[in-house]
C-alpha cells in the first residue's frame, strides 16, 4: 500500500509525463514514467504512457509490451487495448490485432474506438465497402 506522500509523487510525475508528452518531449516523459514505475511497478497509467511513447517512436514491439503489461494490471483498460490493437496492426501482426479486437468487440460492440479499429482492419485487408 502506498502512503499519501508516495501517491502524491506519483500523481505529480504522471501529470508531468502527460504534459511533456503533449509538448513532444518524449525522453523526459519517459523518464517521468520510469520514476512512477520505480515507486509503483504496477501503475497502468505509466505503462500506457510508455507504450504511447514507444508507439510514436515506432518501437512497436516495446509498445506492445507496455500495453500488454498495462492490460495485465487493468484488464478493462479500453484505451490500452485500442492502442495494443493498433500496435499489433502496425507491427505487421494483423492476426493478433484481429483476435484482440474481436474479443473487445464482444465486450463493447458499439464502442466508437473499437469500431474505428475494425474499420482500419477491414481497410488494411482491402475490404473498402465493409470498412466504410
Amino acid at each position: 500500500m502506498l502512503d499519501d506522500s508516495t501517491r502524491a509523487q506519483i500523481d505529480k510525475a504522471l501529470l508531468m509525463a502527460k504534459a511533456l508528452y503533449g509538448k513532444g518531449h518524449m525522453k523526459e516523459a519517459q523518464h517521468a514514467c520510469n520514476l512512477v514505475l520505480r515507486l509503483d511497478p504496477a501503475n497502468s497509467a505509466a505503462l500506457v504512457r510508455l507504450g504511447l511513447i514507444a508507439r510514436l517512436e515506432r518501437r512497436l514491439n516495446e509498445a506492445i509490451g507496455h500495453f500488454v503489461d498495462a492490460l495485465g494490471v487493468d484488464p478493462g483498460n479500453l484505451f490500452a487495448a485500442r492502442h495494443l490493437i493498433a500496435s499489433y496492426r502496425e507491427a505487421g501482426q494483423p492476426e493478433k490485432a484481429e483476435q484482440l479486437l474481436a474479443a473487445w468487440l464482444r465486450r463493447a460492440p458499439k464502442e466508437p474506438e473499437l469500431l474505428f479499429e475494425k474499420g482500419r482492419s477491414l481497410l488494411d485487408r482491402g475490404e473498402l465497402p465493409a470498412a466504410a
